[in-house]
C-alpha cells in the first residue's frame, strides 16, 4: 500500500526533532532514513550552497543511495525522484502497519517553492508546523552555529549583519532572522493547501503541554493516541567552552564527525561544550524590534494573540 505523507516543515530550532521522534514511534507512521531529505525545495541545492555548508552537510547523493542499505542521517537535499521514492519504500518495508511516511524537512518552511511542489505531488498531504518565539529561535540557532564551528561573531554582530540583507540565503547565510518570518512562509502553504490540512503548533506548548499537543496531532492525523511522549532532550543548546574548543569543533565537521564512534563523540561533547550564556540585552533589543512587525503579521494571519512573544 502506498503511504500517505506527513510533512513536518519546521521551524528549525522549534522542537521538530523531538516531535519527529514522537511521531516516528507511532506504529502508523514510518520515518524516512533521512529525517530531512529536502526533496521538495528545488530552489535549495548543493550547487548554490557555500563550501563551508557543503562540508558540514557532507552528502553525496549517488554514493549514499548506491550503498547496499540506506543509512540513517539527519539532513540532505535529495534531488532524484527515484531516490526519494526509495526512501519511502525502505520506510514502508520496515513499518508494516504504517499508514503514513514522515518527511520532517525544516527547509520546506523557508523555501519559496516547497509549498507548490508539495501540493503538486501530494495535494491531500497533512502539513504540520511548529513555531517558536523568533527571538529565542534565532539565539538557539546562533548557538547551534557556534557549536558546529560555523559562527565566530558575537550574537549582536551576527544579527546586525543579517538584518542588513534583503533575504538571507539557506546554505550561504545562517538565516537567524529569515527563518523567523513565519507569516510569509505560512501564507505560501495556505495558498496551496486548505487550512484544514495544515496544523500549526507552538514550541511553548510542545515544551509545557506535550501530551495535549500529541492529542491534537493524533486527532489531526486521525490516528489512535500516541503511546510515547515527547522527549525534551533533543538538540539541547551547547556551545564551545573556549576558542580552542571552537577550533576543534570546526575541524571535526561533515564526514569526519560522522565517522567518530558514538562513545568517543559523547565524551568529546562533554569536554568541548558547555551551556551558553543568556542572550545579551543589546542583541535581544535588536531582535525584538526586528520581529515586531513580523509577529503582528502572524497574529493577523492566524487570528491569535502573541503578546507573550513581545
Amino acid at each position: 500500500m502506498k503511504l500517505e505523507p506527513i510533512f513536518l516543515i519546521g521551524a528549525a530550532k522549534a522542537g521538530t526533532t523531538s516531535l519527529a521522534q514522537a511521531l516516528g514511534a507511532h506504529p502508523a507512521i514510518a520515518e524516512l532514513a533521512i529525517k530531512e531529505p529536502g526533496h521538495f525545495c528545488s530552489d535549495l541545492r548543493s550547487s548554490d550552497f557555500s563550501p563551508a555548508y557543503n562540508t558540514l552537510l557532507a552528502f553525496d547523493e549517488e554514493r549514499y543511495f548506491g550503498k547496499p542499505s540506506i543509512e540513517q542521517r539527519h539532513i540532505a537535499f535529495v534531488s532524484s525522484v527515484k531516490h526519494y521514492e526509495k526512501l519511502q519504500h525502505d520506510a514502508a518495508s520496515q513499518q508494516s502497519q504504517a499508514r503514513y511516511f514522515l518527511d520532517a524537512s525544516t527547509a520546506y518552511l523557508y523555501s519559496e517553492r516547497a509549498a507548490a511542489e508539495l501540493q503538486a505531488s501530494y495535494p491531500a498531504a497533512k502539513v504540520i508546523v511548529v513555531l517558536r518565539n523568533p527571538v529565542s529561535r534565532a539565539y538557539s540557532h546562533y548557538n547551534m552555529a557556534r557549536k558546529y564551528g560555523m559562527e565566530r561573531r558575537s550574537a549582536l554582530e551576527a544579527f546586525t549583519a543579517e538584518s542588513r540583507l534583503d533575504r538571507a540565503q539557506w546554505g550561504v547565510d545562517e538565516c537567524y532572522l529569515e527563518l523567523g518570518k513565519y507569516a510569509d512562509q505560512l501564507e505560501r502553504y495556505f495558498n496551496h493547501f486548505d487550512r484544514s490540512q495544515v496544523l500549526v503548533l507552538f514550541h511553548e506548548d510542545l515544551k509545557h503541554q506535550p501530551n495535549q499537543v500529541l492529542e491534537r496531532v493524533a486527532s489531526f492525523l486521525e490516528l489512535a493516541p500516541f503511546a510515547e511522549g515527547i522527549s525534551q532532550e533533543q538538540n539541547k543548546a551547547e556551545v564551545p567552552r573556549s576558542k580552542a574548543s571552537a577550533a576543534l569543533a570546526s575541524a571535526l565537521k561533515g564526514s569526519i564527525r560522522n565517522n567518530i564512534p558514538p562513545a568517543v563523540k559523547r565524551l568529546g561533547k562533554r569536554m568541548l561544550f558547555g551551556t551558553p550564556d543568556s542572550l545579551d540585552g543589546d542583541a535581544r533589543s535588536l531582535l525584538v524590534h526586528y520581529f515586531a512587525a513580523e509577529n503582528k503579521k502572524l497574529e493577523r494571519l492566524l487570528d491569535i494573540d502573541l503578546n507573550h512573544w513581545k
